[in-house]
């Protein structure tokens, strides 16, 4: 009886799943038409080392980011050339340079969010580990809340 039974009991594999996590300073991708102005015409960028996303590169080229209230020197160039340019920096980086752009970054925020509370657990649930929307949704909210608490409410 004891076969029969283990016959029927749901059988759990274990799976073995690598999420590479990183870490992105501020830089900036630039266009073929931006490079053109800030290094000279034909200018190309110099490769300095690979990153992890295949084909994606730092160059050794830095620009400063100016504005009127301020500005933040040596920023990161990262290769190739895109069709847009792009400066990815933080709230703090932001705030420095008068930028009103808070509303860009919470939706940079959404979205990333968006990837880890929802796409992780659909993609988790494909190799069959067990793991809601709702649960990571609930937790994402808790930990929110307790990072607001430990910081004193003092950032956005």
């Amino acid at each position: 009886m004891e076969d029969v039974l283990r016959g029927m009991a749901p059988r759990r594999e274990t799976v073995e799943l690598e999420v590479p996590v990183e870490i992105s300073a501020r830089h900036v991708h630039l266009t073929r038409a931006a490079m053109d102005v800030l290094f000279g015409p034909g200018a190309e960028l110099t490769p300095r080392r690979e990153l992890s996303q295949p084909g994606q590169f730092l160059a050794q080229e830095r620009v400063k980011l100016v504005t009127e209230r301020g500005e933040i020197a040596s920023v990161a160039v990262l290769g190739p050339l895109r069709g847009a340019v792009q400066a990815e920096i933080s709230a703090t980086d932001a705030r420095q340079l008068g930028l009103p752009k808070m509303l860009i970054l919470g939706l940079q925020h959404m979205f990333a969010m968006f990837g880890a509370t929802v796409l992780v657990p659909i993609l988790v649930q494909g190799y069959g580990l067990p793991l809601s929307i709702q649960t990571t949704l609930f937790f994402a909210g808790v930990g929110t809340l307790f990072f607001h608490v430990c910081t004193k409410f003092k950032v956005p």
